[in-house]
């Protein structure tokens, strides 16, 4: 179910209408107990791609939500930078937020594996679809 750096080339291979100057997002979307897809969404404009070659992610890095003015990076730059990446690594979203406990708020990140793809022609934009993990912590 998770997706590899191959699949996202494959995906825009098949595709043939998203182009070079569409701009790359993450959607993250809730998935219950039962498998049923939340109608809530979040998307955020991916603004950098990082390589962990130590646990083999392509990791895609999001602005957060109180930076709402970062840029997205087109794909076709998204594509220039993922064409030094192994095929075989895993696509992943940087996730990053905050938790209460007890005594104060911690700062977490988690790397989310890319489950999907999809697009929307007339915004010019390309999304990878991850499950938002940080809801269930």
């Amino acid at each position: 179910m998770s997706k590899l750096v191959i699949d996202l080339f494959d995906e825009f291979k098949s595709l043939g209408i998203v182009e070079d100057d569409f701009d790359l997002f993450v959607m993250s979307i809730e998935i219950d107990e039962s498998g049923e897809v939340s109608s809530d969404a979040t998307v955020e404009a991916v603004t950098h791609i990082e390589v962990d070659n130590e646990h083999e992610e392509c990791l895609l890095h999001t602005s957060s939500e109180a930076n709402s003015d970062s840029k997205a990076i087109s794909i076709g730059k998204a594509l220039e930078e993922l064409k030094a990446v192994e095929p075989g690594y895993l696509l992943c979203s940087k996730v990053k937020g905050s938790v209460k406990d007890t005594n104060a708020n911690s700062n977490i990140g988690t790397d989310n594996p890319i489950i999907g793809f999809g697009e929307n022609i007339e915004l010019k934009r390309f999304f990878v679809v991850c499950e938002a993990a940080l809801s269930k912590i």
